[in-house]
């Protein structure tokens, strides 16, 4: 039987990089783990800046209360499918996006599709 080759963790990073998928890993806190280059060019933040930030400082802060109890019913790992959401730039720009959240190993790992 062939064996399929496994893709290095720099592999996967590379990958999720070069996506024009916007692609996030959040802790369980709401800080940023992993954020993709689309993620940042769409909300002009720099990785440095990010990473002192949690999710909840993207959300529109009419949407933030909402958007909390959602990541707590997906921490609990309920499947509640696609969410849309408005998020706001650092230039203070709005975007609704279509998201699917999806739980893995105790973090929320965000796959999103822009309008």
């Amino acid at each position: 039987m062939r064996k399929e080759p496994s893709l290095s963790l720099e592999e996967h990073k590379d990958f999720c990089d070069d996506s024009g998928d916007l692609m996030q890993s959040v802790a369980p806190d709401g800080r940023f783990r992993y954020i993709n280059h689309a993620w940042l060019r769409m909300l002009g933040y720099r990785r440095p800046q990010i990473f002192k930030m949690t999710i909840f400082d993207v959300i529109h802060p009419d949407e933030i209360e909402h958007c909390q109890e959602l990541f707590m019913r997906v921490m609990s790992g309920e499947d509640i499918g696609l969410v849309t959401t408005t998020i706001v730039t650092k230039k203070g720009q709005f975007g609704t996006l279509k998201e699917m959240l999806i739980v893995k190993l105790r973090t929320v790992s965000r796959s999103t599709r822009g309008p």
